[in-house]
């Protein structure tokens, strides 16, 4: 138990807390199953749910959030102490991402004919949960582990590829509309800086 390392009001980590010249040290309860080894990693923060991406060796942390600047830390420093320590890479994600992830899989996976609800539910099962995901992992996890026709998990992958190109290609026209919309609102200020 965690306890018994910590000693009576501290007195065994008080002494190698001493030895590092005052380093903090948080002592993590163990156990062979990865979700809970890395729930207990990355207390005090509460992980409402853990998706493990085996074929990407990719764990997803939901957290609240209130839990998210808690579970990621000073610049990241939680999340990779965690990552170190349970061999998987973390990505920490609020509910409402985790959940946009899912839905554009969802809808992803239903452009392709022959795909329904079972095939995306087990998509979510094998720790894919967006299409990102679905592009890295390719074809080969999806016929082996999911059981799911060559053809279709070509075109599963082909379709999250295309809408990867999509949203960047849309989020970079959004950018540079938000980028133009703010030079035109300073030029103004510098005509008006130049009649003066």
């Amino acid at each position: 138990p965690v306890g018994a390392c910590v000693g009576v009001r501290g007195s065994r980590i008080k002494n190698i807390v001493d030895e590092l010249g005052g380093e903090k040290i948080d002592i993590v309860r163990w156990n062979d199953s990865s979700q809970v080894l890395i729930a207990n990693a990355l207390m005090p923060a509460k992980a409402s749910e853990i998706a493990l991406c085996f074929e990407l060796g990719r764990a997803i942390v939901v957290v609240g959030e209130d839990q998210l600047s808690l579970a990621i830390g000073k610049h990241g420093q939680n999340v990779r102490l965690a990552a170190r320590l349970t061999g998987w890479d973390i990505d920490i994600l609020t509910p409402n991402e985790y959940n946009q992830g899912i839905e554009q899989l969802t809808k992803c996976a239903k452009s392709v004919e022959a795909t329904d609800d079972t095939v995306v539910d087990k998509l979510i099962a094998l720790g894919i949960i967006s299409i990102l995901d679905l592009e890295d992992v390719g074809t080969e996890p999806l016929i082996k582990e999911l059981n799911i026709d060559a053809a279709v998990a070509e075109e599963l992958v082909a379709a999250a590829a295309g809408e990867t190109k999509r949203l960047a290609a849309e989020s970079k026209s959004q950018a540079e509309s938000l980028l133009e919309q703010q030079q035109q609102a300073e030029a103004p200020d510098n005509e008006q800086m130049k009649l003066e």
